[in-house]
């Protein structure tokens, strides 16, 4: 349970380390236009920009996290990718998605 606890704890730290860079994108994104179309694609842009997130995660975990997390680089199965997925793919995405939401909503007013 107290695993639980820590992951949640991460994951609202990383978004609201997230939430303020991300206002711009979304600001960027919603100016594109709407339709379902649109929407959808704006969508597909978060995931990608999320997982670039994720994989510059891995790669400060494996340039620079040899004294906290020495099993990440010596791991064959691609423990530092998960690892870094896990802890900011969902945070990321999220605040992505609500800065895009909140530039549309702002921008319909």
């Amino acid at each position: 349970m107290i695993n639980i606890a820590v992951l949640l704890a991460v994951w609202a730290l990383a978004f609201a380390v997230l939430v303020l860079p991300v206002r711009p994108v979304g600001t960027w994104m919603a100016r594109r236009g709407e339709g379902l179309f649109l929407v959808i694609l704006n969508v597909i842009i978060c995931l990608v920009i999320a997982f670039n997130v994720v994989l510059i995660g891995w790669l400060v975990l494996i340039v620079g996290g040899h004294a906290l997390f020495p099993h990440v680089e010596s791991d064959p199965l691609g423990f530092g990718l998960f690892f870094a997925a896990v802890l900011l793919f969902v945070p990321a995405f999220l605040a992505l998605l609500a800065g895009y939401l909140r530039a549309r909503k702002v921008s319909s007013v």
